[in-house]
């Protein structure tokens, strides 16, 4: 039997979930959406027990492009999910004088300074007697958050369901364009607009993609006070459900890490709750997940991939999915309503030549 609607998405992570609640929130009915769940071999980074969301990813201190109206639109997001699996805080960037970057973070703080808007404040203070000796500024970011991505996604599921959304999971193995309508599966499933949204699995549709595939590392400390900022940089500390977590996205590799490179990042991990806490500290609980890295500018992409009529793309976001989807969901939402460009240039898939996008012909034809 052919399960026909008007739209399919595939995937269900965050990217998935965030599109097929802007869809709703447009007008379009559940009964017309259909998500696959695709079934994955590693956790994903919409697995993460606990995730971080403010406008400076990354080492770098900067402003990347639309990244305010991307925070403003992941602070509605957060605002309107449950109380308990989120809480807003203050993001601190600490600066040392042993820092090989430090002159070049402070000339960037100056520069920013004149790009905020009224929604996000960034002050420089200087540090007191509860910080490392070695900390000579900070950076204060306000506001920033903390979630429970994992939590937020099962509620999200939940509540989409309840709204009319079909659910199916399953391995996505083939796409074909057959009279008008993409077939999924060799036709189990029928859609006339698709949605790719498949994290990390997206380059083995792709192989020509520029990516990396990166894997990230969370650790779960001892009980610590739950009102802890973010202290951020090379990797982040925060806390919740009153634990510390520590947390960094690297080792960009496509094999799952070996067991010693898995201790050595969490050892890393460890020597940061450490050194903040003044005491060692005790993991009681460790995740980790893969992530998708687009290009070496390191932005997601979101819009109609080139050459392929009414197949859409989102992802590629890393571990700030927090900080892009709600703001991409949306905007890829207008432009299927509307049929208008309306993504940012540097998020739309033909900023990489049409070669990258060439698919796996055993896997997608149209």
């Amino acid at each position: 039997m052919v399960t026909a609607v008007p739209l399919v998405i595939i995937g269900d992570g965050l990217a998935g979930l965030t599109t097929a609640q802007h869809l709703l929130g447009s007008g379009v009915p559940g009964a017309e959406i259909l998500v696959l769940a695709p079934e994955a071999e590693d956790a994903k980074a919409s697995d993460a027990p606990c995730s971080i969301c403010h406008p400076f990813p990354g080492q770098s201190f900067q402003l990347r492009p639309h990244v305010l109206d991307a925070f403003a639109a992941a602070d509605r997001f957060l605002s309107q999910s449950p109380p308990h699996l989120r809480r807003c805080v203050r993001a601190q960037r600490w600066l040392s004088e042993e820092h090989g970057q430090r002159s070049r973070l402070l000339k960037s703080y100056d520069r920013i300074q004149s790009q905020l808007s009224g929604a996000v404040r960034v002050d420089q203070q200087y540090p007191s007697s509860a910080h490392p000796k070695n900390v000579s500024e900070i950076f204060e970011i306000a506001p920033a958050w903390v979630a429970n991505l994992k939590g937020i996604c099962d509620w999200m599921r939940e509540g989409l369901r309840q709204r009319g959304i079909q659910f199916e999971s399953g391995v996505l193995q083939r796409l074909r364009k057959e009279d008008g309508k993409w077939s999924v599966n060799d036709g189990v499933i029928e859609g006339e607009k698709v949605i790719l949204a498949l994290g990390v699995g997206l380059p083995s549709f792709f192989p020509a993609l520029p990516h990396q595939k990166v894997w990230g590392h969370l650790v779960r400390g001892e009980r610590i006070n739950p009102e802890m900022d973010i202290v951020i940089g090379d990797g982040h500390l925060t806390s919740m459900d009153h634990f510390l977590w520590g947390g960094a996205s690297f080792l960009p590799q496509q094999e799952k890490p070996h067991a010693q490179q898995e201790q050595e990042a969490i050892d890393a991990l460890k020597t940061k709750m450490t050194v903040l806490a003044g005491r060692e500290y005790a993991v009681t609980d460790k995740w980790e997940g893969a992530r998708l890295v687009m290009g070496h500018e390191r932005l997601p992409v979101a819009g109609e991939i080139p050459g392929l009529d009414s197949c859409f793309v989102i992802g590629g976001a890393g571990a700030n999915g927090l900080l892009w989807l709600p703001y991409l969901s949306e905007r890829l939402t207008q432009e299927l309503q509307t049929r208008q460009e309306i993504i940012p240039e540097a998020f739309q898939p033909n900023r990489y030549d049409w070669d990258c996008w060439q698919p796996d012909r055993q896997k997608i034809r149209s």
